[in-house]
């Protein structure tokens, strides 16, 4: 791409995603168990981002 995507909206897109991705596992989960397992999913999800443009690339 010749020029970046702007980052604002995209960053408190982001944001607001990870929140309610949170108030999901809040409501299946005990707040100790939903905390972790959303804690343990964003240090996956961010270690593989730097991966994905192996897998996508053409």
């Amino acid at each position: 791409m010749a020029s970046s995507l702007p980052k604002r909206p995209w960053r408190l897109l982001a944001y607001g995603m990870a929140v309610a991705s949170l108030i999901g596992w809040l409501s299946l989960f005990t707040l100790s168990a939903a905390i972790f397992i959303w804690l343990a999913l964003l240090m996956l999800l961010t270690g593989l981002v730097p991966f994905i443009s192996l897998i996508w690339r053409k």
